[in-house]
């Protein structure tokens, strides 16, 4: 028996997001305002992410910015 439910919204593709609840909730609050998420490993920041990314976009643009090092090593570079 397959339980899985995943995230329907036009700009994701069908069938891709598993629909984790603290994930919402998490991009639910960082909606609201700014926001510092600190999970493990393969917990699903991106996804987080990814969800507060797409709501943002019906308002206008988005810009996303990453590091090409890792942050650690960047700290420690200084």
């Amino acid at each position: 028996m397959n339980d899985v439910q995943y995230i329907k919204h036009p700009l994701i593709k069908t069938d891709t997001v598993e629909q984790r609840l603290y994930q919402l909730a998490l991009a639910g609050e960082a909606i609201k305002r700014s926001t510092l998420i600190v999970l493990p490993t393969g917990l699903g920041k991106t996804i987080v992410a990814l969800l507060v990314m797409v709501s943002r976009l019906s308002k206008g643009k988005i810009l996303l910015l990453s590091p090409q090092n890792h942050l650690w090593n960047s700290i420690l570079l200084f």
